[in-house]
């Protein structure tokens, strides 16, 4: 196995208000505490949490309605049409997946831009009749963009294309780079 192939790549710099300066390696953002078996959260997550609870149990007093698992994240969220998308690589090649339910090959595109991997879609929201009145609707529609820099050992020109079952799969086939000269630098 090539070394090189073991290094991180940021496959997420050129996306806004991404984490740009973090490269995401972790599978999970839940743990297992050992000592109860309970899953645990971060702790923004778990002070984000109990802020929704206090203010949930203030507005109660009042009368008002229980917000629920409808927090303020959540309802940002709901605005922004994002798909999941996972990123990994072996000897060969690396693979992209990413979470489209619903979406047809018509309603993606996929394109390579330089060292840039543009994958965009758009979920069109469903037609709604005017004798139903909606109390709670969750599906998220729009457009989305996601923008990938692709590692100096993507092949651009071989990238296939798969969609199955809501995911869509991309293949983008490893080339060997060639090795930069080494400079032995003299130590005075």
């Amino acid at each position: 196995m090539n070394i090189l192939q073991l290094n991180p790549w940021n496959w997420f710099k050129h996306e806004q208000g991404s984490e740009a300066a973090q490269i995401p390696v972790q599978k999970n953002t839940t743990e297992k505490n050992v000592a109860t078996g309970n899953e645990t959260f971060h702790p923004m997550m778990r002070l984000h949490r109990e802020i929704d609870r206090l203010f949930d149990d203030v507005f109660s007093g009042f009368g008002f309605p229980n917000l629920g698992t409808n927090s303020l994240l959540d309802n940002v969220r709901a605005v922004a049409y994002q798909p999941q998308i996972n990123v990994s690589g072996g000897n060969n090649n690396y693979e992209i997946e990413l979470e489209v339910p619903g979406l047809t090959e018509k309603d993606l595109s996929v394109e390579v831009q330089g060292d840039i991997l543009l994958i965009k879609g758009e979920k069109q929201e469903s037609e709604e009749t005017k004798d139903k009145q909606f109390y709670r609707v969750e599906r998220r529609y729009g457009k989305f963009q996601r923008t990938l820099a692709l590692p100096q050992d993507a092949n651009a020109d071989d990238i296939t294309a798969e969609l199955k079952n809501g995911v869509l799969k991309l293949a983008i086939a490893r080339k060997s780079v060639e090795q930069r000269d080494i400079k032995k630098i003299a130590i005075h």
